[in-house]
């Protein structure tokens, strides 16, 4: 329950800008520098990392994006990981299985949108150049060594072999049964 009227006024927080040299950067400014972000706690124009600064963050363990979750891979602090259209981060080191007690969700999967409105028809393309026609089988080559009959082409190639062996053996057994 809120005491007062009114309810507080939202934080305003400071642009964060890069640390210049021979620049006076005043109290409350905020400016990264060697991979840290750092406030001023007076005037200043010395680097942070002096007494003039208060660090509020600094380089360490960031995130890693991990991709798709897998259960048979081991997770770290920070993996992310996307599993059913949804993302989570891992609380800590092997977290288990996800979704779990060990890992945060970060961004849940949203449900269909509705359909947007039809388009208008677009121009008809132009019409392509017709294409060759297709070779056409002009005869049959009879190797009767091998018992195969070989199509000749109406452009002049040679057709796939067509083996007929076995069908001849096929025909003379069912002839003696």
């Amino acid at each position: 329950m809120r005491r007062g009227k009114q309810p507080p006024p939202p934080p305003k927080f400071p642009m964060v800008r890069a640390w210049q040299e021979d620049v006076v950067y005043h109290e409350g400014d905020v400016v990264v520098f060697a991979g840290g972000c750092y406030q001023a706690a007076k005037d200043t124009a010395r680097a942070p990392g002096t007494q003039d600064w208060v660090c509020l963050a600094t380089r360490g363990n960031g995130l890693t994006v991990r991709g798709t979750y897998d259960d048979n891979l081991k997770y770290c602090y920070l993996d992310i990981v996307i599993i059913n259209g949804s993302t989570f981060v891992a609380l800590k080191d092997r977290p288990g299985p996800c979704p779990g007690a060990d890992w945060q969700l970060l961004a849940s999967r949203g449900s269909r949108g509705d359909r947007g409105p039809k388009g208008e028809r677009g121009l008809t393309g132009p019409i392509g150049q017709r294409g060759q026609a297709a070779a056409s089988i002009q005869y049959w080559q009879v190797d009767r060594a091998h018992y195969a009959a070989i199509p000749m082409m109406s452009d002049g190639s040679v057709g796939p072999t067509l083996e007929l062996r076995a069908l001849f053996e096929q025909f003379v057994n069912d002839r003696g049964a």
